[in-house]
């Protein structure tokens, strides 16, 4: 495969592996708006253990340390990497692969649902608390690191049979619905844009509809997560009083402040709780099993609640706020080094490898901004290793491989271009 050339790096704008930088930039900018609304707009009367955290807030504050967080992303972003691929080059590469793969894009979809069904099981129609599953928790963090995944690639069955990805992500949608998660407002989002990953065209009014459609989706896992009793059955009763007050425009738009607002009081609260050591930092960069890293030891001091676990950002700019440009800076590269070698792949791999690995990436870009550098650094790790396996596979899945003197051998020593 040819590598696009300069002029046409530049001509093609964005690429791929910028766009997870991009939306969390804008995403930051996003959570400091709402943050300063919801500030002006609510009078804290009740004690909840979001108060402390909203009382750290101050645009003082804000202005010192997000400014170093957008800066360290303006620095990945930019960031000199060979052979990127622009969106408009990506499009026509995909169009081949997605017709080849179609049976394996079925399955990944199908897979994600059958895997979070198991996962969640009766408790995904009725539950007596929040976060109850029938499996194993390993088994309950792969159901939610697939949601964003099954959703692309529903998107991607779509551009060639419209009808069965649609009922693919009404599917998903559901039983995020049902496990009251945020990523629920992200569903025609990842949908659209598994199917911009499938080829398809994609107007200006269909991201328009997924951006209006996440603004009035949001406040609805966050109101579930308050009932009493949970899953589709009672979310459902609930839901229809819901939408039905006069006043839910006006609701949506102050709860949907709270919830992206709440990044920047998080990030300046734990930016100051004392205790944080870069031994801490350490078992948290570590992926392996809690016990086995030492996380389980230290887990419940880094949280502010039992529900609010402090912020990867928060706990990097701890350190300082060069620490915090370094976290944003270091993620966004680790994040376009994988995605920049998974979108100049052979034409076999492109898409199993892209959409997987931009799910993850996507997936990360919210963790960072609420919730654990645990969290965050266990879903990089298997963004790095899906990586290495594609660079160790991509030989044998092209033709030559078969035909050259010395196969492997051979093809990995030329490696330099893909």
């Amino acid at each position: 495969m040819l590598e696009p050339t300069n002029e046409e790096q530049a001509r093609g704008g964005l690429s791929v592996d910028q766009l997870p930088i991009v939306g969390l930039f804008l995403l930051l900018l996003l959570n400091w708006v709402g943050a300063d609304y919801y500030v002006r707009h609510t009078t804290f009367t009740e004690a909840t253990p979001f108060v402390p955290v909203w009382s750290a807030y101050s645009r003082d504050g804000a202005a010192h340390l997000v400014p170093w967080a957008l800066g360290g992303l303006a620095i990945a972003l930019v960031f000199p990497l060979s052979g990127r691929m622009p969106l408009n080059q990506l499009t026509l590469r995909v169009r081949e692969p997605v017709a080849r793969l179609f049976p394996l894009w079925v399955s990944v979809a199908i897979a994600g649902i059958a895997v979070n069904l198991a996962a969640k099981g009766s408790y995904l129609w009725w539950a007596p608390e929040y976060l109850s599953w029938a499996m194993p928790q390993s088994v309950a963090s792969l159901a939610n690191v697939l949601l964003p995944v099954t959703l692309l690639a529903s998107g991607v069955v779509s551009t060639r049979r419209p009808v069965f990805g649609t009922l693919l992500m009404v599917m998903t949608g559901t039983i995020m619905f049902g496990s009251a998660t945020r990523v629920f407002a992200g569903t025609l989002a990842l949908f659209v844009l598994g199917r911009f990953l499938g080829g398809a065209r994609i107007g200006a009014l269909s991201w328009l509809g997924a951006a209006v459609f996440g603004l009035l989706a949001l406040p609805i896992p966050l109101f579930s997560r308050g009932l009493a009793a949970h899953g589709i059955l009672p979310y459902s009763a609930a839901l229809t009083e819901m939408i039905s007050q006069s006043n839910y425009l006006t609701s949506s738009l102050l709860a949907a402040a709270e919830n992206t607002g709440f990044t920047i009081p998080l990030l300046l609260y734990t930016a100051k709780v004392p205790g944080i050591t870069v031994s801490d930092m350490m078992i948290s960069l570590n992926p392996m099993p809690g016990d086995a890293a030492g996380w389980d030891r230290i887990m419940g001091s880094m949280r502010v609640h039992e529900y609010i676990p402090y912020s990867m950002l928060g706990e990097f700019a701890s350190f300082g706020p060069p620490a915090l440009l370094l976290c944003t800076f270091l993620w966004g590269l680790v994040i376009r080094i994988a995605l920049n070698s998974a979108a100049r792949t052979v034409p076999l791999l492109l898409l199993p490898f892209l959409v997987g690995q931009l799910g993850l990436s996507l997936l990360t870009m919210v963790q960072i901004t609420q919730y654990n550098t645990r969290a965050v650094a266990r879903v990089l790790s298997i963004i790095v290793l899906l990586a290495l396996l594609e660079r160790v596979i991509r030989p044998a899945c092209r033709p030559e491989f078969w035909r050259v003197p010395g196969g492997w051998r051979t093809l990995l020593s030329r490696e330099g271009s893909p």
